[in-house]
């Protein structure tokens, strides 16, 4: 049975302080929000955007927690005045933009993947996968 609050464990901010203003130059580099009013520049609709993301919470809790912050319908319009009709060409504008700090690699890297399988003793469903029968099934999550 679930609690009937949940909570969220705060991270402290010195923890992510720096990650803030580098994630908002990259997200800004991709998509450029309209200046609406006083308290719903671009900044604020990017930290409570990245708040929301990162607490994995909605925008209305974002702007609840967010100091400053408008309201959640103001970052809602903010955000589609801004982006694109289509959901590929908003997808390929974060790319380039996370892309685009990073440098040139001469050489293909060598990359190092940490495989298991968990055995699953219920019925399969799409989070489970078949292979060949270990401690008693061939069902597994990986």
């Amino acid at each position: 049975m679930r609690p009937a609050r949940q909570l969220i464990p705060r991270t402290p901010a010195a923890a992510t302080r720096h990650l803030r203003p580098t994630l908002t130059a990259w997200l800004s580099a991709a998509v450029c929000l309209p200046r609406r009013r006083r308290t719903c520049t671009p900044g604020t609709v990017w930290a409570v955007l990245l708040w929301a993301a990162a607490f994995a919470r909605s925008v209305a809790a974002a702007c609840a927690a967010v100091p400053a912050a408008p309201s959640g319908q103001t970052v809602w319009d903010a955000l589609r005045a801004a982006l694109p009709k289509r959901r590929r060409t908003l997808e390929e504008r974060l790319l380039r933009a996370l892309h685009a700090p990073l440098p040139a690699r001469p050489t293909a890297a060598r990359v190092a993947i940490d495989y298991h399988r968990i055995p699953y003793y219920g019925e399969p469903d799409r989070h489970t996968t078949r292979a060949k029968a270990t401690a008693g099934t061939h069902n597994f999550h990986t």
